[in-house]
C-alpha cells in the first residue's frame, strides 16, 4: 500500500486547498490497518497541536457508555435526575447523545467563540452560562424529537460525568480514556497557563472581514465536553482507530454498538445520499463502504477525522483556521485518491465544480428569442433568463449531478435539465430547449 501510495497527487491537492483558502498551517496522519502510511506537516512551524472542536464529542460518549456499562446510569434516564435543569419534558441521556432532544441550538458555544476568539464584534451577554441554559429551555417549546444538533446538550453530559463520578470531566476523561491509549500530551481549553506557553499547539487564526488576522485561544471549562480537547493528529488518529476497530480497550461490545449504530438522520444530500447520526460521532456511506466520521469547526481550528470501516483506511487533518472549503473535504478527498478514485467524481464540492464547470455559460434558443445565462452560485447556479428584453433571475439547486430545479413566483416547481448530444451542451428550461453557446 505504501509503494503504491500517491503522495504527490495528496500533496498538490493539499497545497492548492491551503493556497486557495489562504490557510496557514495544516498536518495530517493518514492510517490503513492501524499503520501509518503518510504523515506531513504543511507549513515551516514544528506546530503539530489542535484543538479538535466537536470530535470532543466521541469521547464524551463514550465517557458516557461507560458510566452505562457499569450500571451507574441508563440510556432512558431523564437528565433531570443527575442535573438541574428547568425543563418541563423529559429528555433521556440518549436524546443528548444523538441530537434529539428537540432543542434547537441555544447559541451558547457560538458567543463564546465570538467573545474569545473575536470572529465577530457583534457581542450578546453570557455573565451566567447556567442561566443561559436555563432561559433557552425556558425561551422554548419542544415539540419533537427530531435530530437538531444541540452543542449544549454535550455541555449538560459532560455536568452528568462530573457529577455522578465526583470527579471533574477532564480528569475522568483522562484516567479511563486517554490515559488507557497511552496518549498523553493534551489540553482542555480551560488550561490557559499550558496552553500559551506551549509552542506546540498550532499559533490561532481566523478569517475576519474576508482577511486572515492572528488571533486568540478561548479558555473555557464550560465548553471542555462539547468541544475542548487539544490533541495532535497522531494521537487523534490512534484514538479514532481505537474506538472503532479495538474498542474493549476502553468500552465492552455492547455498548460501542450502540455509539456507533445509525440513531438518527442527520442530513440528505443529492442523488440520495443519507449522513445519521451515531453517539458523538456520525456514519454515511462513501465509495462502497461505510464512513465513520466526525468534524470539529472552532474558529480558530478545523479537525476531521474519519475511518473507512471495510477499508480500514484513517484519514485524521486539522489546521489553524476554519477556511470556506472545509477540512472534511480535503479529508474525503484524499481518501479518494488514496482508493485510485477520482475526488473530482466523488467528493460533492469538487463534483459541483467539476459540473458548473461544463454547464456555466450562454445559452440560447433557436433564432435568439430567448437567453440563458447560467453562472455559479453558492447552492447551485444562477440563472439569468431574457425574454423580450427584460432578465429575470433564478438560483437553481442540484437534484443529482445535472438536473436541478427552481421555484417560480407562483410557486411552481420547475426542473432544469442539462445533457451533451452532438457534442453541444443543451438546457431544457420551461417551454424553452437552449444550446450553449
Amino acid at each position: 500500500m505504501n509503494s503504491k501510495l500517491n503522495k504527490k497527487e495528496i500533496n498538490n491537492l493539499v497545497e492548492s486547498w491551503m493556497n486557495n483558502y489562504s490557510v496557514p498551517q495544516c498536518n495530517i496522519v493518514i492510517t490503513k490497518n492501524n499503520n501509518q502510511i503518510f504523515s506531513k506537516k504543511y507549513s515551516n512551524n514544528k506546530n503539530t497541536i489542535y484543538n479538535i472542536g466537536s470530535c470532543t464529542k466521541s469521547i464524551t460518549s463514550i465517557a458516557i457508555l461507560q458510566l452505562c456499562q457499569n450500571n451507574i446510569l441508563s440510556l432512558n434516564d431523564d437528565i433531570r435526575c443527575y442535573i438541574d435543569i428547568s425543563c418541563d419534558k423529559k429528555i433521556t441521556i440518549h436524546d443528548l447523545l444523538c441530537h434529539s432532544s428537540g432543542m434547537p441550538s441555544d447559541g451558547l458555544l457560538t458567543e463564546i467563540l465570538n467573545q474569545k476568539t473575536t470572529r465577530t464584534d457583534k457581542k450578546h451577554s453570557l455573565t451566567n452560562y447556567d442561566n443561559f441554559i436555563n432561559e433557552s429551555f425556558d425561551y422554548y417549546t419542544i415539540t419533537d424529537n427530531n435530530f437538531r444538533y444541540y452543542n449544549t446538550g454535550y455541555i449538560l453530559l459532560g455536568e452528568i460525568i462530573e457529577n455522578i463520578s465526583g470527579i471533574p470531566y477532564e480528569k475522568y476523561v483522562s484516567k479511563n480514556i486517554l490515559d488507557k491509549l497511552n496518549i498523553d500530551n493534551f489540553y482542555f481549553s480551560n488550561n490557559k497557563k499550558e496552553i500559551q506557553s506551549n509552542d506546540m499547539i498550532a499559533n490561532p487564526y481566523i478569517i475576519k472581514n474576508d482577511t486572515v488576522e492572528k488571533s486568540n485561544f478561548y479558555y473555557e471549562k464550560k465548553i471542555n465536553s462539547a468541544a475542548g480537547l487539544f490533541i495532535s493528529m497522531s494521537d487523534l488518529t490512534k484514538y479514532i482507530n481505537t474506538i472503532i476497530y479495538n474498542p474493549t480497550k476502553i468500552i465492552n461490545k455492547k455498548y460501542h454498538n450502540k455509539m456507533i449504530k445509525k440513531h438518527k438522520l442527520k442530513h440528505s444530500k443529492i442523488n440520495n445520499n443519507k449522513i445519521y447520526y451515531g453517539y458523538g460521532i456520525q456514519i454515511e456511506d462513501f465509495i462502497n463502504d461505510t464512513l465513520i466520521n466526525h468534524s470539529g469547526y472552532m474558529a480558530v481550528n478545523t479537525v476531521w477525522m474519519g475511518t473507512l470501516k471495510n477499508n480500514k483506511l484513517t484519514v485524521c487533518i486539522g489546521c489553524n483556521l476554519d477556511p470556506k472549503r472545509t477540512t472534511k473535504t480535503i479529508g474525503k478527498a484524499i481518501m479518494s485518491i488514496i482508493l485510485k478514485n477520482s475526488y473530482k467524481n466523488t467528493v460533492y464540492p469538487y463534483i459541483k465544480e467539476k459540473n458548473n464547470l461544463k454547464i456555466t455559460g450562454t445559452y440560447k434558443s433557436y433564432n435568439n428569442i430567448v437567453t440563458l445565462n447560467i453562472k455559479n452560485h453558492t447552492n447551485g447556479i444562477k440563472i439569468i433568463y431574457n425574454y423580450a428584453g427584460e432578465d429575470i433571475e433564478y438560483i437553481a439547486f442540484p437534484k443529482n449531478n445535472l438536473s436541478y430545479y427552481t421555484i417560480l413566483p407562483n410557486g411552481l416547481k420547475v426542473p432544469i435539465k442539462f445533457y451533451k448530444e452532438d457534442n453541444n451542451m443543451y438546457v431544457e428550461f420551461k417551454r424553452w430547449r437552449l444550446k450553449k453557446q
